[in-house]
């Protein structure tokens, strides 16, 4: 941020415009963060806070986009129990490893277990379950019972570790499997969340470097290019496949070409007696079908490497009204839970959960509820305003109180 004359927080803005806007595009965001704090803000800084993670950044896909939908962020301590139920050598899936190295995984999770031991196997025979299967027994041959649990334990250790650093940079939470998205490829428009899990990092960090003369970002993402909806579910954004490669990969050369190979490869299962002339036809059939879909089906699309050139960087209204009063917290000296005793916080959480169940109808089991607006709602009404997530922060906080607190 620049060095403005004024360096003291200024009251809340009450622009009536703002109010109405859901998102405002990252020049009018620093604008109005210039306004609000007194001192210059560039676009670079507000593309910094957000890969610092003081700011959620969104983007609005203009033309919309093609994703596939994931899992959610969830929060540490409820991730690491469901990975404690699963962690089992009878769950662990092997795998091939770098050099046809034995590896392991649990189908879910990002984690992987390099042994470094050599194996037999390939790439070749990554489908192969069987193989894959008895791979797994011949590794754990090697080792005894005990020897076994201890290893287990080490490798359930080593993950839970890693994932918990990762939530540091989520506000306690840990992002989603970015390795399996089962869902189809879907059309998504409008405003949607970036959550720094891959592509769009870069992309962000790329666009920052650019706005402070800094050097080149030659980084690229393995992983995928990922967005998120308010509540946590994340999605990999796809790209289709080049024109001219799906024609020489699909096109009516090709597809005959692989029709007469299938038939001749037919030909001599049914002289080998592995199958009759009538099955041979109807898998003949289902594999012209298969040659022949539709040109936009999902299997022609794959991970984007970035957001697409046609979206445009947005923050939303929300966003800044949480950064607005994180910083107005720490202008102040310190958080409320510094500035409270333990009894007079949790006399004063008591009283805002009460006050939402009794006059809103609260139910903290509703995923859905309207309450969170309702109570926005009434705050403005007191030409106040306060963010969704703060709210929900408290909210949250209220429900975890037990009976006895009460």
């Amino acid at each position: 941020m620049g060095n403005g004359e004024k360096s003291k927080v200024q009251p809340e803005y009450k622009s009536k415009l703002f109010k109405l806007k859901e998102w405002l595009t990252v020049p009018e965001a620093a604008r109005h963060l210039s306004n609000l704090f007194g001192e210059a803000v560039s676009e670079a800084d507000v593309l910094r806070l957000a890969l610092d993670g003081h700011l959620k950044l969104s983007v609005n896909f203009v033309n919309h986009a093609k994703a596939k939908r994931g899992g959610r962020f969830r929060p540490f301590n409820e991730w690491e129990k469901d990975f404690r139920s699963k962690c089992s050598w009878e769950n662990l899936e092997a795998i091939i490893g770098p050099k046809n190295t034995v590896a392991f995984h649990i189908p879910g999770y990002d984690f992987v277990y390099y042994t470094g031991k050599p194996s037999e196997l390939n790439g070749l025979d990554e489908w192969d379950k069987s193989k894959l299967k008895n791979l797994k027994i011949d590794f754990l041959g090697d080792f005894s019972s005990e020897q076994q649990t201890a290893l287990l334990t080490s490798v359930v250790e080593m993950a839970i570790e890693i994932h918990k650093n990762k939530s540091e940079r989520f506000e306690g939470k840990v992002p989603p499997s970015t390795t399996y998205f089962q869902e189809g490829l879907r059309s998504i428009e409008g405003v949607w969340d970036l959550p720094l899990l891959g592509g769009e990092r870069i992309d962000i960090e790329y666009k920052y470097q650019q706005l402070t003369d800094g050097p080149d970002v030659t980084l690229t993402s393995m992983d995928g290019t990922f967005v998120e909806t308010q509540d946590g579910q994340v999605w990999a954004l796809q790209e289709k496949l080049d024109k001219e490669f799906l024609e020489n990969q699909y096109g009516e050369d090709w597809i005959k070409k692989s029709l007469d190979w299938y038939a001749e490869t037919l030909k001599k299962k049914i002289s080998n007696n592995e199958i009759d002339a009538a099955e041979a036809k109807k898998l003949l059939e289902q594999r012209k079908q298969n040659l022949n879909k539709p040109i936009n089906h999902s299997d022609y699309y794959y991970p984007a490497g970035g957001l697409p050139d046609d979206s445009v960087l947005v923050v939303r209204t929300s966003a800044l009204l949480t950064l607005h009063e994180r910083v107005n917290e720490e202008h102040a000296g310190a958080r409320s839970s510094n500035t409270l005793t333990p009894s007079e916080r949790k006399s004063l959480i008591k009283m805002v959960f009460a006050m939402a169940v009794d006059c809103y109808g609260y139910d903290p089991n509703d995923k859905k509820s309207p309450v969170t607006q309702d109570i926005i709602a009434a705050v403005s009404k007191a030409d106040m305003s306060i963010s969704a997530d703060t709210v929900r922060k408290w909210l949250r906080e209220g429900a975890t109180l037990s009976q006895d607190d009460f």
